[in-house]
């Protein structure tokens, strides 16, 4: 992908300069979702921008010898045509109203590590992480609650990634902010069938900074930390 002649990933591609050369050749056909939903999108633009597709569309794969459709059975097609957006204009200006939904873009950087786009998982981050500081000096704050929610992102959250050590350290302010006592936390887990060495890595040690901590100081989110 470095030897591509498109700006880098992320950056808007819509201009005089790039458009003759990312609409050549005939964008690939994709069929979406289990409702089989198509979708075309120009093939230089997804080599550049992801591994997962360089592979399909350049390596060895049936679908870059023979230029097959490209089929994402597992994918919400608003998924991937956000993403489409976000390489073509390098923002998420049309889907501004979506972006404050903190579960659809959690899923959203979910699914830039499927394909390996990084640079599309830190723009998601950053989204996450503004969502973040409003949901606890708002909502939080008039004693709605996060865990839910988190509660069932926890469950789809690749191991190990940065996303699972956000959604931890989100969910532990929440329970400080709630008053939910740390077993009742865990009983949670257990009841969702959720690692348990997950809640000992990241859940207590984050609780007791939380709670110890001052409070303003203990809910400052940066996103920087949990860039890929």
């Amino acid at each position: 992908m470095s030897d591509s002649p498109f700006p880098a990933p992320g950056q808007a591609l819509m201009t005089p300069k790039w458009i003759t050369k990312l609409f050549s050749p005939e964008p690939r056909k994709f069929i979406i979702g289990p409702d089989k939903i198509p979708l075309h999108i120009p093939e230089e633009l997804l080599v550049h921008s992801s591994s997962f597709f360089a592979r399909q569309l350049r390596g060895p794969f049936k679908e870059g010898q023979s230029r097959e459709p490209i089929v994402l059975p597992d994918e919400e097609i608003i998924e991937v045509q956000i993403f489409y957006y976000w390489l073509l204009y390098g923002n998420m200006h049309m889907f501004e109203r979506l972006m404050d939904e903190f579960e659809r873009v959690a899923r959203l950087w979910i699914f830039g590590d499927k394909i390996g786009a990084p640079a599309f998982q830190n723009d998601m981050m950053d989204i996450l992480g503004g969502s973040f500081t409003r949901w606890f000096t708002g909502f939080g704050s008039r004693g709605s609650s996060l865990m839910p929610t988190l509660l069932r992102l926890l469950k789809i959250a690749p191991p190990s990634s940065k996303l699972l050590q956000m959604l931890c350290e989100a969910l532990a302010f929440d329970v400080v902010l709630q008053k939910v006592p740390l077993e009742v936390v865990k009983k949670n887990f257990k009841a969702w069938n959720l690692d348990e060495e997950v809640f000992d890595a990241y859940m207590k040690p984050l609780h007791m900074h939380a709670y110890h901590s001052n409070r303003s100081a203990a809910l400052v989110f940066t996103s920087m930390e949990f860039k890929v």
